[in-house]
């Protein structure tokens, strides 16, 4: 399982970081779609998607997101051996994912629906909270030698719950597999519109 507080440790260290504040301040801009004239200071940008996503999505000006500048600029002078964790993060996969199998308190086997990838992927209490066809809006992220679910937290559609086949058929088909579910951005839009 992946360190608790390490994911945080990198956000932290590139939001306090002074010389990184105009690119922060540009990453809420592009988030929260902003103008130049806009400000962002009234902004609730504590928000677990919007920080997921300046993690994984965000491109600095150098074209590198959060994990590969820390992975290859090493501010904290981590050991390589520590490092190595958040260079197989850098492998991960966004969008909507299909519940296909549960093992109680151990682990799902998930499928992206836009493209049908599936994965086995360790964690605890999902495993207690969704039922084989429910869909939530996830990461899946490489994390050594295994897969786990990592960012923020969304709600499930009960899928399981429905007895109609055929409308399960046709959501699960037709409507969340061309869903637009790229990034945490996405998922902001798609909350903040229903």
């Amino acid at each position: 399982m992946i360190q608790q507080g390490l994911i945080r440790k990198v956000g932290q260290y590139y939001r306090n970081a002074a010389e990184y504040q105009e690119e922060v301040l540009r990453g809420k801009k592009e988030f929260f779609d902003l103008d130049s004239n806009e400000s962002v200071d009234s902004l609730d940008t504590d928000i677990p998607l919007f920080n997921e996503w300046m993690m994984y999505d965000f491109r600095f000006s150098d074209g590198k997101n959060m994990f590969e500048k820390f992975y290859y600029e090493n501010p904290l002078k981590i050991p390589s051996y520590r490092r190595e964790i958040y260079k197989t993060l850098l492998e991960n996969y966004y969008g909507l994912f299909q519940v296909l199998e549960i093992r109680p308190f151990f682990g799902l086997t998930i499928k992206r629906l836009s493209d049908e990838k599936v994965f086995e992927v360790m964690e605890m209490s999902l495993t207690t909270q969704v039922g084989a066809e429910d869909v939530f809006i996830g990461r899946v992220a490489k994390v050594i030698d295994h897969y786990e679910l990592v960012g923020a937290d969304t709600k499930a559609v009960k899928m399981s719950q429905s007895n109609d086949e055929k409308l399960k058929k046709y959501y699960l088909e037709k409507v969340f597999p061309k869903t637009k579910m790229d990034t945490p951005k996405d998922a902001y839009i798609f909350f903040k519109n229903m």
